[in-house]
């Protein structure tokens, strides 16, 4: 089954075919066969059933940012069994607390990576942000608090590139004082700059889970890392990058949390091969850009589809229930 759009699915389902979300919000209020694989690639899945529990056969994220949260209810739990993530693939695991009855467990046998899933992987919760942690068969997914605090105003501890690194300065510049690297880098204050003057900052992840603006800028360069992707994640405010991004990888940007309004500004004359715009995000640009956009892809109509989403969580479903002939299966 293959959803573009918003849907409710009901009943006991007892296909064992992929059940795709593309974009737009596929809410389950019945339930899947355990056989079938969940596969999003921008979309969000919803699990509000009323049973005790819904295993799928595995989730693939491919290109896109994706949402993933289930029902609150001690006797309700998402099992997804492994995870398999394709290049642009972002995904929030969502247990927000401001949504009508949802934030439920979700559970996954991923294997975490430098202490985290990756830096494509979100927990959040209301409009809190976190990079997500694989609790295995007997924990579920949580938020990743184990980060190394970042230097004061320097960054000058940042030396590992399997490092997660916090800093969490607020309405001040941190200024480099020589060439940084991590895995990822979370920013937990308000309206931080990071001035690099003429030096690098490395990096796999970016996260702004603070409020404001968080500004990277100056003469030197921000490189994408070893995994040849700069996974950048924004809350509810602007991500403004006015230093070159140089690399032979790609920028892929997604907002998270229940907001999610965050938007990536790219500001500068940029030197990275590929570019990948997320669902939920918007984009600025100002001056020569230097990069093709490899799998860019326009999603206007559907910017504001998962605001509009959880408002429909407490409304009359036999308005706008999708029957199954109107799904591709």
């Amino acid at each position: 089954m293959v959803v573009s759009g918003p849907a409710y699915l009901d009943g006991t389902n007892s296909y064992t075919g992929a059940t795709t979300v593309n974009a737009g919000t596929l809410e389950l209020t019945g339930s899947l066969s355990s056989a079938t694989a969940l596969v999003l690639g921008g979309g969000t899945f919803i699990d509000y059933s009323s049973t005790s529990s819904q295993t799928v056969n595995g989730l693939t994220l491919n290109s896109g940012f994706s949402e993933v949260n289930t029902k609150l209810d001690g006797s309700t739990a998402l099992t997804l069994g492994a995870i398999t993530r394709n290049a642009g693939g972002m995904v929030d695991f969502n247990y927000g607390t401001t949504q009508s009855n949802l934030g439920g467990a979700i559970y996954s046998t991923v294997s975490n990576t430098d202490g985290i899933i990756g830096p494509w992987a979100v927990y959040s919760s209301g409009s809190s942000l976190a990079y997500a942690v694989g609790g295995g068969a007997n924990s579920s997914i949580s938020g990743y608090t184990g980060g190394t605090t970042a230097t004061s105003g320097t960054l000058a501890d940042m030396t590992s590139a399997s490092t997660n690194y916090t800093y969490a300065g607020s309405g001040a510049t941190a200024t480099l004082t020589q060439n940084v690297t991590g895995n990822t880098l979370q920013v937990t204050g308000t309206g931080l700059t990071i001035a690099n003057a003429g030096k690098s900052i490395t990096l796999n992840g970016l996260m702004d889970s603070g409020t404001g603006t968080l500004t990277l800028g100056g003469t030197g360069n921000v490189i994408i890392g070893a995994n040849n992707e700069l996974d950048v994640v924004a809350g509810d405010d602007e991500i403004k990058i006015s230093s070159i991004i140089t690399g032979s990888g790609s920028v892929v940007s997604g907002s998270g949390g229940d907001a999610g309004w965050g938007v990536l500004g790219l500001w500068q004359q940029h030197l990275f091969r590929g570019y990948r715009r997320d669902r939920r995000h918007a984009r600025h640009r100002r001056g020569r850009h230097l990069f093709h956009k490899l799998g860019h892809r326009h999603r206007n109509a559907h910017h504001r589809q998962r605001s509009h989403s959880h408002q429909r969580l407490g409304e009359r479903r036999d308005s706008c229930h999708q029957q199954s002939s109107d799904l591709e299966r």
